[in-house]
């Protein structure tokens, strides 16, 4: 859990400092950094730009691995489950995997070719980023079916579709191993309750770690997996439009806002501490009313600043 809370802070992190934005049109997809909007300097936002896409390739991989690690551990694996050195490596470096693959592809076949100048020259440029000079932007998209220069003909663009099959292959891995050991973790999990002699709390606290870790995991298929998927096949089919990039940008957002919540409000000890925290919060508002006195009309109080003027004047 410090793990998944770490990179989530990391990557909100990166989001903030480069504040990417995705355009989707037809064929084509990118994810740009203008650098009058970034909080980093102008030579780092391409690689920036770079660690944004492997940050969101691993958001699904982290949590497959939290469920292949919670089965070894329930299931009581010898050589995976044990506090060893090796087994840091080896649970902490497999999403670092995927985001390496991820940004591989990113940076080998996402990059700047002829077609993608000349989409961004004519569309993106100068309606989205007010004529920005195209060498200052980083970017990285794909575009499958290209209309050639001064033609209205239209080629394939190999490089996206190479880009398309890696991180097609990389979402399906993560997918895979997240539901395999998600399955193979309830199962266990029963097993264990069915066999465990620990206390009643235990059994709640194990059932509840369970619980919020699919709600985690549900959060990164309906903001993340879900759009992404979308806008890939719908630029594969030459039909995207700028809404799902737009949807896009606002969902990683909504993800990296709300994929605590879970955890806090599933989990007993979370939840009770949360709540006692702002029991302890109280706010106090007295309302005093001032009394009236025989004969007054506009109460006590102005009563008496009344008769403390006569006196002044008197004098």
């Amino acid at each position: 859990m410090i793990y998944v809370a770490s990179f989530e802070v990391a990557f909100g992190g990166l989001d903030l400092l480069t504040v990417p934005d995705m355009y989707s049109q037809d064929s084509a997809f990118f994810v740009m950094v203008d650098p009058r909007k970034s909080a980093l300097p102008e030579s780092l936002i391409q690689v920036a730009d770079l660690a944004f896409c492997g940050a969101f390739g691993v958001s699904l991989a982290i949590f497959g691995v939290q469920f292949a690690y919670r089965y070894f551990v329930l299931t009581g694996h010898s050589f995976l489950a044990t506090k060893k050195h090796r087994n840091f490596i080896i649970w902490l470096g497999s999403p670092l995997l995927f985001a390496s693959v991820w940004t591989f592809s990113c940076a080998t076949f996402m990059g700047r070719n002829d077609f993608v100048d000349q989409v961004l020259r004519e569309d993106v440029l100068p309606y989205k980023l007010d004529n920005l000079e195209i060498d200052r932007l980083a970017f990285v998209g794909v575009i499958f079916f290209p209309k050639l220069e001064n033609s209205t003909k239209t080629t394939i663009n190999l490089d996206s579709f190479y880009a398309m099959g890696i991180c097609s292959v990389v979402l399906s891995s993560t997918e895979f191993v997240m539901f395999f050991f998600a399955i193979k973790t309830y199962l266990a999990t029963k097993r264990f309750m069915a066999q465990a002699s620990g206390s009643a709390k235990l059994k709640r606290l194990q059932w509840q770690l369970f619980y919020a870790t699919v709600s985690q995991s549900c959060i990164p298929i309906f903001f993340m997996q879900i759009p992404i998927t979308a806008i890939y096949i719908s630029t594969f089919l030459n039909s995207s439009s700028q809404i799902f990039g737009q949807i896009q940008t606002i969902t990683v957002s909504f993800y990296l806002a709300s994929d605590a919540l879970p955890t806090i409000f599933i989990i007993k000890p979370y939840r009770e501490t949360i709540l006692n925290y702002f029991r302890c919060i109280k706010i106090e508002i007295t309302f005093v009313w001032p009394k009236k006195r025989k004969g007054d009309t506009t109460g006590g109080t102005t009563s008496n600043i009344q008769a403390k003027v006569a006196q002044v004047e008197s004098l």
